[in-house]
């Protein structure tokens, strides 16, 4: 058995892993939305609830079964084109308005100490999410928390289409790191769609795990945490 390896390139889940989501309100994102519209025409925020809340719960099931992703962009221009709303607002800034207005996201607990060990190695680092919002506006997010200049570039089902657990989105992400795939971790919270995915992509894996959840026997990852204070002793130990 070969001795442990440090890595060569980074990889990390989003939400759950490096933020915790406190919040999601895509009913209340929309009726934001709806402030800055050109001919709201007599569209009540009640209406543009009702028709978000009606859009998102039609989505959810189709984009897990499938593993695509329709991109938020496009569930706006759904929306709100059957209403006869259009915007005069570039989509970049529509979409930034709806992020803030629908989501709450805070660093998990020690996350930021831990990515600013990261930098200081000059490790490789990228993020790979589910998520409909496009990598430019999870950036902005980033910016926030003091990430944006730790993690290199940001990988979103948004702009590629596919989700986690598709390896062809772990296969994006290697690429832009320029690491041989093996010397690649990923770190993640979710059992199936991070330690499944990336191992399929030939990937190593740690699992992030402050809740000491049980794993099932099928799924084993190369190593796990319990919280960001002990990563940096895993970079150093390797797996």
């Amino acid at each position: 058995m070969p001795p442990p390896a440090r890595p060569r390139g980074l990889l990390f889940d989003l939400e759950g892993t490096l933020l915790t989501q406190k919040r999601w309100d895509p009913a209340e994102g929309a009726v934001r939305l709806l402030m800055l519209a050109r001919n709201a025409l007599d569209t009540t925020p009640e209406i543009v609830r009702q028709r978000m809340a009606e859009l998102h719960a039609a989505l959810r099931v189709r984009r897990v079964e499938a593993g695509i992703e329709l991109p938020m962009r496009a569930r706006l221009k759904i929306l709100f084109e059957r209403l006869g709303i259009v915007f005069e607002t570039p989509a970049a800034d529509l979409e930034w308005e709806m992020w803030r207005e629908s989501l709450w996201l805070i660093p998990e607990p020690g996350a930021v100490d831990a990515m600013i060990d990261v930098m200081h190695r000059e490790l490789p680092a990228g993020v790979v999410t589910n998520n409909p919002f496009t990598g430019e506006t999870v950036i902005r997010e980033l910016k926030i928390h003091g990430l944006d200049e730790t993690l290199r570039f940001v990988i979103s089902s948004a702009d590629y289409g596919v989700r986690k657990p598709d390896p062809l989105i772990f296969h994006t992400a290697v690429g832009r790191l320029g690491v041989d795939p093996t010397k690649v971790w990923h770190v993640g919270n979710s059992s199936e769609i991070d330690m499944v995915g990336a191992k399929a992509a030939g990937l190593r894996t740690v699992w992030y795990n402050p809740e000491g959840k049980v794993l099932p026997p099928s799924v084993n990852p190369d190593g796990e945490i319990r919280s960001w204070a002990d990563f940096p002793a895993l970079l150093d130990r390797g797996l």
